[in-house]
């Protein structure tokens, strides 16, 4: 997949919210020498399909040159902290889940 490329000092940021009923989609835009204006804000239904209520949403607001961030549903994720185990740093990501799942209970995945 291509990715388009950015526009010319557009620092345009999205944040995109996915509930199960609805799409909620924030898009903030910043140029050079001005201060960061909310430039669109929508809720959208995203029954049935929300990928498609996201691709017509993309087209419709002309979204595809930002940054994108994803709001996750609360639930869907656990912050967990950990003491910075004393081990060389490039064995600090295992050791960290090591003692994330020991401290859960529960398996932190293998994704990094």
């Amino acid at each position: 997949m291509k990715l388009p490329r950015k526009a010319p000092g557009a620092q345009d940021w999205v944040a995109v919210a996915i509930d199960g009923r609805r799409v909620d989609v924030a898009r903030v835009e910043q140029r050079p020498g001005q201060r960061p204006r909310l430039a669109v804000f929508t809720t959208a239904e995203a029954d049935p399909d929300p990928s498609a209520v996201l691709k017509r949403l993309t087209r419709e607001l002309r979204l595809t040159r930002a940054r994108v961030t994803a709001l996750m549903p609360q639930g869907d994720y656990a912050l967990l902290p950990v003491e910075a185990p004393d081990v060389p740093s490039a064995e600090l990501r295992t050791a960290v889940r090591s003692s994330a799942a020991g401290t859960s209970g529960a398996s932190t995945g293998s994704s990094a």
